[in-house]
């Protein structure tokens, strides 16, 4: 009958809206599982938590396992060499099984909130982008998804959420060029507009990461840099190092000169030298050095600093260049060099050709006569000549290795050292012999 009928489909409806509320109410205790293990600490258990609700998961408790799963991976204590693994094969196995099962379901989400045009969570979309970056995971198809939502909801990202967002897709650029393929460079160009209209809105901690960001995308945006200089200014004095080498490196790489900016900077890096990390340190004087910027007090006190810290290859290099660009002549800067050369000669065969060529143009500024690099002077400081005579058969022997302006400096520099009365010839002849042989015909 239809009343029959009419009963048996409002059963039916009620059935279908009980599941469906059973459906959400699972939602919130899936996503306190996964944060009550993640708190515990145990990757292993997060990863088996993560595999057992997959299957029920909606995109918040999606986001939610990849961000403690990628925040839990990153503070796994690592094995000290001589020491055995803490987990097993099938553990490392589980942890990257629960992890293309989120990226697999991930993606398939974002898609369907896409095609139905539903309106996402952007902290979803945020704590997504930002777990791959962490794990240094990349998916093309999930990575564009995530960029064009993210495009077309950008005004509902909330500061944090948008600066987490690009620091994301500039980190997976230099895993797999995401920042290139995935949609993102229209992603930068519209945050850059939102950011300079809303800069008040944004923490330090944002703007930090975000100038990051676009320095590290390779995306220019002085005007935008120029508005969040000046927001920058009142938290200078009580920034951390880090934040400080961050700021310094992408105003260097982006070419953007900002006085008041990098004063109040240097005088903060006075004040937390010896708290600078080897890297923090490189970044904040190659970056004044590349800019032109020059503050005596962090000019001396880097310089005395640099001689204690450990340094890599590449980070001594990027030192010396920055002292020989910077103030050649400054008794500081020759008393320093003579303490970081024999360290470079130790490490040549660890330096690329391009910062080969770099430190030893430095060095020859630092100890040329005042007359000038090509004027005839007195001898070099019996460290730096050995360094001179050092550095000639790796530079007659790797020859054709230096591009043309490494070439251009290496034979500025052993002219400055035969102008000593060293004798380098060979040194200069193959010099010589490469650029002919480079010259069109």
């Amino acid at each position: 009958s239809c009343f029959g009928d009419g009963v048996g489909a409002a059963v039916g409806a009620q059935k279908a809206r009980g599941k469906k509320a059973t459906k959400r109410a699972t939602f919130p205790h899936i996503n306190s599982q996964i944060v009550s293990v993640a708190n515990a600490g145990n990757l292993d258990a997060l990863a088996a938590t993560i595999e057992s609700f997959l299957p029920d998961m909606n995109l918040v408790n999606l986001s939610t396992a990849m961000h403690r799963l990628a925040k839990l991976s990153v503070a796994a204590p690592r094995p000290q060499r001589g020491q055995r693994a803490p987990r097993s094969p099938a553990a490392s196995g589980r942890h990257l099984r629960a992890l293309e099962g989120l990226v697999a379901a991930a993606s398939a989400a974002l898609f369907k909130s896409e095609t139905s045009r539903a309106q996402p969570q952007c902290q979803a979309l945020s704590n997504i982008v930002w777990s791959m970056a962490t794990m240094q995971c990349t998916d093309e198809q999930l990575l564009e998804t995530a960029a064009r939502m993210s495009l077309r909801h950008l005004s509902s990202f909330k500061p944090f959420e948008l600066s987490a967002a690009l620091w994301a897709f500039a980190k997976l650029g230099a895993v797999g060029q995401a920042s290139t393929v995935c949609g993102a460079p229209e992603f930068f160009q519209a945050a850059a507009e939102h950011v300079s209209a809303n800069v008040e809105h944004f923490s330090f901690r944002c703007l930090v990461m975000i100038v990051w960001a676009f320095a590290a995308a390779g995306i220019r945006q002085e005007a935008v840099l120029q508005k969040v200089g000046k927001c920058m200014l009142h938290a200078i004095p009580t920034a951390q190092s880090q934040e400080l080498a961050n700021i310094c490196w992408a105003f260097g790489v982006m070419g953007c000169r900002d006085n008041r900016l990098f004063g109040d900077i240097a005088r903060r890096a006075v004040h937390v030298i010896n708290d600078l990390k080897a890297q923090e340190l490189t970044n904040i004087m190659w970056a004044t050095a590349t800019l032109d910027f020059y503050h005596e007090d962090f000019f001396l006190a880097s310089a005395k600093a640099v001689t204690t810290t450990l340094l890599s290859a590449s980070q001594l290099a990027a030192v010396v260049w920055s002292i020989g660009r910077c103030r050649p002549q400054h008794p500081a800067a020759r008393s320093t060099m003579l303490a970081l050369i024999p360290r470079c000669a130790d490490a040549v065969d660890q330096l690329r050709p391009q910062e080969l060529a770099n430190v030893t143009l430095a060095t020859a500024k630092c100890f040329a006569s005042d007359g000038g690099i090509e004027a005839r002077g007195q001898a070099f400081p019996t460290p730096i000549a050995k360094f001179f005579r050092t550095m000639a058969p790796w530079v007659v022997s790797y020859a054709r290795y230096f591009c043309d302006s490494s070439l251009a400096a290496l034979a500025t520099a052993y002219v400055a050292a035969s102008a000593t009365g060293a004798s380098h010839d060979d040194v200069l002849g193959a010099l010589a012999c490469e650029a002919t042989a480079r010259a069109p015909r």
